[in-house]
């Protein structure tokens, strides 16, 4: 709070202090009344009581930020919760003791500092850490009943476990493939079916006529981009340590936020969608407040984050990279949610012939391994490997 009341000017300063009806000191400069004011309404209460006697439709509008992340465009908070007028006592037309007779919800929760306006790029609403902390938790989206006849065959396959080893055959291929031939930034189609072949979940490639077709390898290829996997057709040294790391999957949707901060994100150079680095991390963090396993409605869940997101973007992310990732899994208006951590490795057959030894993978098999044989083995489908001479 000390950071944002430093915001202010001096005599808004004094506004908030006498909207509490607190002492103030005129001879204190700007920042000293900013941290005399924190310690009065802190450490002595006396934002506590103010909160505790505000109206409903001044809850409202915190919860309104709350669900926003914290943060709203000034422009749009006030179309909702009324404007805020400039204090300048100096000038006649000035509003006198506006702080005694607020004109909206906005200007009162403003000279009672708990919201604040922070201007830069674009100008902002901000919720202080410390009033966010009196509010109550958002709801969560109840779980739905899922019908049983289609969750099994469906969960197996669509894991955040199948998205790692899929990832990994992308990058992988790149040791075996002699001379992957590429347009600009894409690969030929010859060389993604080359690749697709070793996927536990392909693309259909039968009517495309470049990546900018695809959907899940233009997602892997990206990814493997962003997080720096490969580099000019050859995995690059990253590739080895980030197999041996302890949360692999955590270090990809970090490299994707932070290219989506960028304004020449790769995001849009790979053809998707416009969306926001606040959105997706908003997205992210709901994933992570819900149940593992359980089944929701997409709506449901988007009401949750519609402040940060569209309905049309959302159900993008969903459909797209969340269900090409393994997150989620979706059908009939239902998401059944999956964990964000992969399950444990399990070891491979091996199956000794004449002429060749033959690798039975398993569901879930040890990926730094796979990855080396990728670079010299036969690989005829996403389940065995062959080793011949």
């Amino acid at each position: 709070m000390v950071a944002l009341l430093q915001t202010r000017t001096w005599r808004n300063l004094r506004a908030a202090a006498r909207a509490y009806n607190l002492p103030f000191d005129n001879n204190d400069t700007r920042v000293q009344a900013g941290v005399r004011l924190r310690t009065w309404l802190l450490e002595h209460g006396h934002l506590q009581r103010a909160f505790r006697q505000l109206t409903d439709d001044e809850l409202t509008a915190l919860r309104d930020l709350q669900a926003s992340g914290g943060q709203q465009r000034l422009t749009h908070f006030c179309q909702r919760y009324g404007i805020i007028r400039r204090y300048r006592p100096w000038r006649a037309d000035s509003p006198r003791h506006p702080w005694k007779r607020p004109v909206s919800t906005a200007e009162k929760l403003w000279h009672l500092a708990m919201i604040e306006i922070e201007r830069g790029a674009s100008t902002v609403i901000r919720l202080p850490d410390e009033v966010a902390a009196l509010l109550p938790p958002l709801p969560l989206p109840e779980p739905v009943q899922h019908p049983v006849d289609w969750r099994d065959g469906i969960e197996s396959k669509s894991h955040s476990a199948n998205f790692m080893r899929d990832l990994v055959a992308f990058v992988a291929s790149f040791q075996s493939l002699r001379t992957p031939s590429r347009f600009g930034r894409w690969f030929s189609v010859q060389t993604l079916r080359a690749i697709n072949q070793r996927l536990v979940l392909p693309d259909a490639l039968h009517a495309i006529r470049s990546e900018r077709h695809t959907h899940r390898l233009r997602w892997l290829h990206y990814v493997a981009h962003v997080a720096a996997l490969l580099h000019d057709d050859t995995p690059t040294p990253a590739f080895s340590h980030w197999l041996a790391s302890a949360d692999p999957l955590a270090h990809v949707w970090s490299a994707i936020v932070d290219d989506l901060r960028h304004s020449s994100a790769h995001w849009l150079q790979f053809g998707f969608p416009v969306v926001s680095a606040s959105a997706l991390s908003a997205v992210l963090q709901l994933l992570d407040k819900l149940v593992s396993g359980a089944s929701y409605r997409p709506r449901a869940l988007w009401r949750t984050v519609r402040h940060r997101i569209d309905w049309r973007t959302f159900r993008w992310l969903l459909h797209g990279p969340l269900r090409w990732s393994g997150r989620v899994v979706l059908r009939d208006n239902i998401m059944i949610l999956h964990a964000a951590a992969l399950p444990a490795s399990q070891p491979a057959h091996l199956e000794v012939y004449d002429q060749a030894l033959i690798v039975q993978l398993p569901a879930f098999p040890h990926l730094q391994p796979l990855a080396h044989c990728w670079a010299w083995a036969h690989s005829d489908t996403p389940y065995t490997l062959r080793i011949d001479a």
